[in-house]
Parts: structure tokens; C-alpha cells; sequence
């Protein structure tokens, strides 16, 4: 198994990881997806995400992480079309109760276009905290990028244009959001997704 270091999704050598305090360390397989990544501050793990293989059990996961006693997250992966959905249950140190649900929707780029809290009790989606996404942002000289937000009942409330520049953001609301549908060429079937907080994209 390959292991790499990232800082902020950059690869660094283990080398620089070694002088930094803060930086994820990530166990590669063979097929080029991450098996597990360990969230390093000051020296310590502080968090764990550890993917699922296929015919691997959640619980035998639990067993194997809540010996590190360090806060953990278990991902099963699934395929749709060519998106990845990562359905995810958060757990704290030394514990096999589940405190936390979410699930990422990644288009082919391994961008995340959808991230939905569930509710741990009901495993219903949390539709006021449920984020839809355009683009990716790299830095300050990067493609434009948009960040959608919306109310209780899944109704689009606001998307946020460039959301991580504090003099060139803007907001766009349901009587100026086909501006943004123009900006980025968006088709009918994708346009309405973005409209609402529905999980899962319609196929091709």
C-alpha cells in the first residue's frame, strides 16, 4: 500500500510532512483509490477516515479503529453513473455509536458536486443544511465556482457566486439564478437539480 502526505489537497514528500504540524496522511491501494487518511495536527492523529472494501463490514472497520481512540468516519463508496456516492457515519473516540450521517456526490472529476447531512435518528436527508457545488476552487485565478444553499423544505434559497472571495462574491436568488445557469451552460435536467436539494442527479 502506498502511502502519501497532502497539505490543503497538495501532495507534499514526507520529508516536509515530517517539519509541518498539520497534514493528512493517506494510505493508497493499489487501484489508486485511498483506503485511509489520518488528519495529523501537532504531531497527533486527531481524526480517521477509513473506506469500506467491497465484502468488508462496518463493523469489523469499528473493531479495527476504536483502538486508535481518536475520532473516526467509516465511507462506503457506490457507483451511479458517473458520479461516486460516499455515504458516510462519523463515530467519536473509542465508541461505536454513530453521532454523525452525510453522503457526498462526486462527479468523474472527484469534485464534490452534492454533500447532504442526514439526520442520525431518521436517516432523512437535512435539506437547510444540504450544499450543492460548481466548480472547484484552486485559488484566486481559478474558474468561477458557486456554492448553493437551501431552505427546510429543499427549495433553493440562495447560491453564493465565488464564496471564497470576500469582494467578489455575489449572491443569486430564484428571480436572477438563470444568470448563473447561463454562466456556466448548465442543461435543463442539471439546471433543475440545482434548484432543489434532491440528492441524486438525473442519467444520461
Amino acid at each position: 500500500m502506498e502511502i502519501k502526505y497532502k497539505v490543503f489537497d497538495k501532495e507534499i514528500t514526507e520529508q516536509q510532512a515530517s517539519r509541518l504540524k498539520d497534514y493528512d496522511k493517506l494510505y493508497i491501494l493499489p487501484n489508486g483509490l485511498v483506503k485511509r487518511r489520518e488528519e495529523i495536527s501537532a504531531g497527533k492523529v486527531i481524526i480517521i477516515v477509513y473506506y469500506l472494501d467491497d465484502g468488508e463490514t462496518e463493523t469489523e472497520a469499528q473493531q479495527a479503529l476504536i483502538s486508535f481512540n481518536v475520532g473516526y468516519v467509516i465511507i462506503t463508496r457506490e457507483i451511479y453513473g458517473n458520479y461516486t456516492i460516499e455515504s458516510s457515519n462519523g463515530y467519536i473516540a473509542g465508541s461505536a455509536e454513530i453521532t454523525s450521517k452525510c453522503r457526498n456526490l462526486l462527479n468523474s472529476n472527484n469534485e464534490i458536486i452534492c454533500s447532504q447531512p442526514l439526520d442520525v435518528l431518521t436517516n432523512q436527508p437535512v435539506f437547510e443544511q444540504t450544499g450543492k457545488y460548481i466548480g472547484d476552487y484552486i485559488d484566486e485565478r481559478s474558474t468561477h465556482y458557486c456554492w448553493f444553499h437551501y431552505n427546510p423544505d429543499g427549495s433553493l434559497d440562495f447560491c453564493e457566486f465565488n464564496y471564497m472571495e470576500d469582494y467578489d462574491s455575489e449572491w443569486f436568488h430564484q428571480s436572477n439564478i438563470h444568470e448563473i445557469r447561463n454562466y456556466f451552460v448548465l442543461s435543463d435536467a442539471m439546471y433543475n437539480y440545482y434548484l432543489t436539494a434532491d440528492f441524486l442527479p438525473p442519467l444520461a
